[in-house]
C-alpha cells in the first residue's frame, strides 16, 4: 500500500483510501479495564484474642511525650508534623513505635529470595494488595483514636491502614538486608500517612503509605 501523511501525523495508507495512525501496530486488539469494589465491604474477621501484657514504663511515656512536645516546640514549620513515639495497640495500652518496626518472615513463595528490582515490585504489590481499612472500621473506634497492630496481627486481620502496609513492607525489606525506615507525614491528599523511606536508592519505588 502506498504511504502518506496526514492531519500532522505519520500514517499509512490502507486498502479503501483508510488511514491507519502513524506508530500503531496492526496486530494492536482492544481491551477492557474493570475495576470491582464491594459494598457493602467485606466481613473483616476479628484479630485473635491474646493476653494483655504490661505496657510500657511510666517514666520511659513521660520522656517520650516530652519529647513530642518539645520537637514540636523547635519552630512555627515543627508545629502541626505529625511527630509520634508511642501509639495505641488492640490492647489499649501504649507502645513505643520503634517496637513495631522489625524484620518480618517472607511469604513462602519469596523465601530464599534477593533484593533485586522484581522481588521488590512483587513484594510492593504483595503488600498493596492486603486491603486497607481505616481504624474506624476495623475496630468501630471514634475518629481520631489511631490503633496500631504488628505485622503478625495485620496479616491475621487480613486488613489495615497505612502504618500496618508501612510496617509489613519495611519488615520485607529487613529481611532483605535493606535499610529502611518507617516515616509518619502528610499524603497529597492532606491525611496522615505512613512511608517507607529506603535511603540512597535502594528498594527503589518502594512506598508504603497511601
Amino acid at each position: 500500500a502506498p504511504s502518506g501523511t496526514g492531519g500532522g501525523g505519520g500514517g499509512t495508507m490502507l486498502g479503501g483510501g483508510m488511514q491507519r495512525p502513524g506508530g500503531l501496530s496492526s496486530q494492536a486488539r482492544p481491551s477492557l479495564s474493570v475495576y470491582i469494589q464491594f459494598n457493602p465491604s467485606l466481613a473483616k474477621p476479628e484479630p485473635a484474642p491474646s493476653e494483655p501484657g504490661p505496657g510500657e514504663d511510666d517514666a520511659l511515656l513521660r520522656h517520650a511525650y516530652r519529647w513530642e512536645t518539645e520537637v514540636r516546640a523547635v519552630g512555627r514549620h515543627c508545629k502541626h508534623r505529625p511527630y509520634r513515639a508511642a501509639a495505641t495497640d488492640v490492647q489499649g495500652r501504649s507502645v513505643l513505635l520503634p517496637r513495631y518496626v522489625a524484620p518480618c518472615a517472607l511469604p513462602p513463595r519469596f523465601r530464599g529470595a534477593t533484593a533485586d528490582d522484581p522481588t521488590l515490585r512483587q513484594l510492593l504489590r504483595f503488600v498493596h494488595l492486603v486491603p486497607h481499612v481505616t481504624d474506624m472500621a476495623a475496630f468501630k473506634t471514634q475518629s481520631g483514636v489511631d490503633i496500631w497492630t504488628t505485622s503478625a496481627e495485620f496479616l491475621d486481620i487480613c486488613a489495615g491502614d497505612s502504618e500496618e502496609h508501612a510496617l509489613l513492607l519495611c519488615g520485607y525489606l529487613l529481611t532483605l538486608g535493606i535499610d529502611a525506615y518507617v516515616v509518619l507525614g502528610v499524603s497529597a491528599a492532606d491525611a496522615d500517612a505512613a512511608m517507607v523511606f529506603t535511603p540512597g536508592g535502594q528498594g527503589r519505588g518502594s512506598a508504603g503509605g497511601r
